[in-house]
């Protein structure tokens, strides 16, 4: 499943991500890595952007970035 469709106040597991060296340096300077634990904390409306729980951090991400992101609730 996409991290863009996943549901508010649940946790699940990164598994893959597509984009390419730029998205992934990005991505990785956030903290967001394969197999790391996440859960979402809020959806803006209108496919606007996530904030996502990262231990105790919170990063906001843009709609189109979570869809290239794959996660597993769990």
């Amino acid at each position: 499943m996409r991290l863009s469709h996943a549901e508010i106040n649940k946790k699940y597991k990164i598994t893959a991500l597509y984009g390419g060296r730029m998205f992934q340096h990005r991505i990785l300077a956030l903290g967001l890595y394969i197999g790391e634990i996440i859960k979402i904390d809020r959806k803006a409306p209108f496919k606007g952007p996530l904030l996502i729980k990262i231990d105790s951090s919170t990063v906001a991400i843009g709609h189109n970035i979570a869809h290239k992101i794959d996660v597993q609730e769990i």
